[in-house]
């Protein structure tokens, strides 16, 4: 396969990742090695969010939602894990993240998972 470099004169290659973003995949990949499992909150068209999913499932069991109805698609998965992590993409909104997080302690609080 070719390579770009053989068509350019010259190619310069620039680091377009933000530090909020860059600190936010690595306390993410921190807290995914202290968990059994990885939840990403966010949207399923937002590369940022997916992209983070991706990361975290070369390290851990993950699953990505959009939203807290989506718990009930991986009840399973979750009922399973005795630690879990949360985290989200920069552009979910905080109520949202909240809301995943309530829906998950109320399953809990009813006996519906372990953690």
């Amino acid at each position: 396969m070719p390579l770009i470099a053989e068509y350019s004169k010259e190619l310069k290659i620039y680091n377009t990742i933000c530090a909020a973003t860059f600190k936010r995949q690595r306390c993410a990949k921190a807290l995914a090695s202290e968990v059994e499992l990885m939840v990403v909150v966010g949207s399923k068209s937002s590369a940022n969010t997916t992209h983070l999913a991706e990361i975290l499932k070369s390290i851990k069991e993950t699953i990505l939602i959009d939203t807290p109805e989506e718990l009930e698609n991986y009840k399973s998965i979750i009922y399973k894990a005795k630690k879990i992590g949360v985290t989200a993409g920069a552009s979910t909104p905080d109520y949202v993240i909240n809301e995943v997080i309530n829906k998950m302690s109320e399953q809990a609080e009813q006996g519906e998972l372990n953690s």
